[in-house]
């Protein structure tokens, strides 16, 4: 599942289930995912149920690896958590597609430093992959600034941010 090629070619809806699992079951305890510990039932069922979001959120994915050479997968599952927390779909499309376009994107934004993470990234690691992306959001809707991204697995997976009441760069509230 994780050795995808760069057009997404084994980038399914069932594949991004099984990590958008993964991550809703992860605790304190347990740092590393496992293969082969997933609930397949759980998986089944969100693929079934949510079929079309999943597929949305693979298109949003396939956009990331166009625009920052992100993995598929990894992206879609960050998508989809995105996008089922309430996020809203032009914003996501906005963070993951702005580092293609970097003449509108400052030095310090998140997502310029995600992009020079993700071209960089040898890594057959989704969840290092989806700890970036996700790590680059928090930072982007609360307002911080970075030019080198750093996380560890051992730090465990951050946790979906939402913007609290900050203005995002280049957003105005009519936008989203």
């Amino acid at each position: 599942m994780f050795n995808e090629q760069p057009d997404g070619g084994v980038a399914t809806p069932h594949a991004v289930a099984e990590l958008v699992v993964h991550y809703r079951r992860r605790d304190g305890r347990r740092k590393r995912w496992s293969q082969g510990t997933v609930e397949w039932p759980q998986v089944i069922g969100l693929t079934r149920t949510h079929h079309a979001e999943l597929r949305r959120s693979l298109a949003i994915g396939r956009d990331a690896n166009r625009a920052m050479g992100a993995p598929v997968t990894p992206a879609a599952a960050v998508a989809f958590l995105l996008l089922d927390n309430g996020h809203d779909l032009a914003l996501i499309r906005r963070f993951f597609a702005a580092p293609s376009t970097l003449e509108d994107v400052d030095d310090n934004d998140p997502r310029r430093a995600l992009r020079r993470v993700m071209y960089s990234f040898t890594e057959d690691d989704p969840q290092l992959a989806m700890g970036y992306m996700l790590k680059a959001w928090g930072l982007w809707v609360t307002g911080g600034e970075c030019r080198m991204l750093k996380f560890a697995i051992e730090d465990g997976m951050p946790p979906i941010a939402s913007w609290p009441s900050v203005e995002l760069p280049g957003l105005s509230t009519t936008d989203a």
